[in-house]
């Protein structure tokens, strides 16, 4: 039985995060026209995305971001929206073609499916990532969800199950990163608690985050670090954070 405290969180969560984005309202000042940005940040969606909350998280992070010079890209891994056409290897070189493109090394951010390629994608090329930010990393994927189930039952076509079965459960961590996974997470969501806890032991993660009462939501950002100590971390301001 999932515990009363994982189930009576999200209401209020929500309504404040969508409180702190009115507050904020519209940016102070864009990258004008011509100009480089001071940083690249890059946000990869959950899978099935992005859902209407990671696409308000997407809005206060461009607005926020943009108010210090940077860009914020928002790419999908399911070409023009078609989960069935997903294809891996060929999102993650076109996530290696956008932080080649920039003048500086880019700094990631993802959320479930997307925590996990941003692992995946900093563990082959730390050297074009500045930092990342997992937000409930649905890591052991292949395992939880194609392992041992014949084929028929598989959600996703056999190709996406061999690209998957080809990449790493738990990406080693090579740059600074900051990780958020809800502790009332399970495997139906993203991954269970204990994977993840169990990957933070064996890896150097510089910020760990187990917010109380939340399964696989973006809630999880306000009931951990909060978007402001987030938003410090991207911009390497890790003498703010507490």
């Amino acid at each position: 039985m999932v515990p009363w405290r994982c189930k009576c969180r999200r209401f209020f969560l929500v309504a404040s995060f969508l409180a702190v984005a009115s507050m904020l309202g519209k940016p102070e000042a864009l990258v004008p026209a011509g100009r480089e940005p001071a940083m690249e940040v890059v946000f990869v969606h959950g899978f099935g995305g992005p859902n209407e909350d990671e696409k308000r998280f997407v809005q206060l992070l461009r607005e926020e971001m943009e108010k210090v010079g940077a860009r914020v890209h928002a790419p999908t891994y399911h070409p023009g929206g078609r989960v069935g056409a997903t294809s891996l290897p060929r999102f993650m070189e076109e996530l290696k073609a956008l932080a080649e493109s920039s003048e500086t090394n880019v700094t990631l951010l993802g959320f479930s499916v997307g925590g996990w390629l941003v692992a995946s994608f900093q563990e082959r090329w730390p050297h074009l990532v500045k930092r990342v930010v997992l937000l409930a990393p649905a890591i052991d994927n292949f395992e939880r969800n194609f392992e041992g189930k014949a084929e028929q039952d598989w959600y996703m076509p056999a190709a996406y199950v061999a690209e998957l079965r080809e990449m790493t459960a738990r990406p080693a961590i090579k740059v600074p990163a900051m990780l958020v996974h809800g502790d009332c997470e399970t495997d139906a969501g993203g991954s269970a608690l204990w994977r993840v806890k169990e990957w933070a032991q064996a890896e150097n993660f510089a910020r760990c985050y187990f917010p109380e009462g939340l399964g696989h939501s973006m809630d999880i950002v306000e009931a951990g670090p909060g978007f402001g100590a987030v938003k410090s971390w991207l911009m390497g301001a890790e003498d703010l954070l507490t």
